[in-house]
């Protein structure tokens, strides 16, 4: 096997040696009866996150490697548990983007009507306004036809960028 973050300690630019990524991993994972949850830090989607050669990863991708090994190009990890936090090998399966959207609509996480509506130049004024003015993402979610990631977009000028 090749030499790689996963099996040889490696050093920081500092010179350090580097914790081994299947120790750090271990010092995150909560075992329950049936998941294994990650108490780490967490991506923007609520899934765990963690850092494989300077690159940040989903916790769950991560543990896949560790007991399974490489997942193939343009391949998701889904989960049969549906909790994003965990990272229990046998609550994971590997799936195309097409599948990960049929699952995710299955079980109730994803609306493609919602997250193909249209908003008016007037509504995306007011997400930014009723930001600015301390309203969650959360909130203007329930309140506009669109997903919490389309309005952070519109929010941060990734997206709308014409619309003052």
């Amino acid at each position: 096997m090749p030499e790689n973050e996963f099996t040889t300690p490696q050093r920081d630019p500092r010179g350090r040696q580097r914790i081994p990524i299947e120790d750090r991993f271990w010092r995150f994972v909560r075992k329950t009866e049936t998941c294994w949850l990650w108490i780490g830090a967490k991506n923007s989607m609520g899934y765990g996150a963690t850092c494989i050669d300077a690159h940040t990863t989903s916790a769950h991708r991560t543990s896949w490697i560790l007991h399974y090994g490489p997942i193939p190009k343009q391949i998701c990890i889904l989960h049969r548990c549906d909790i994003p936090l965990c990272v229990n090998p046998v609550h994971l399966f590997l799936g195309t983007l097409k599948d990960n959207t049929q699952d995710a609509i299955k079980k109730g996480r994803f609306d493609p009507v919602k997250q193909n509506a249209k908003l008016t130049e007037n509504e995306v004024r007011n997400i930014r306004k009723l930001h600015s003015q301390g309203m969650t993402l959360r909130k203007l979610e329930t309140i506009f036809p669109v997903s919490d990631s389309c309005i952070s977009d519109i929010i941060l000028r990734k997206s709308w960028k014409h619309i003052p």
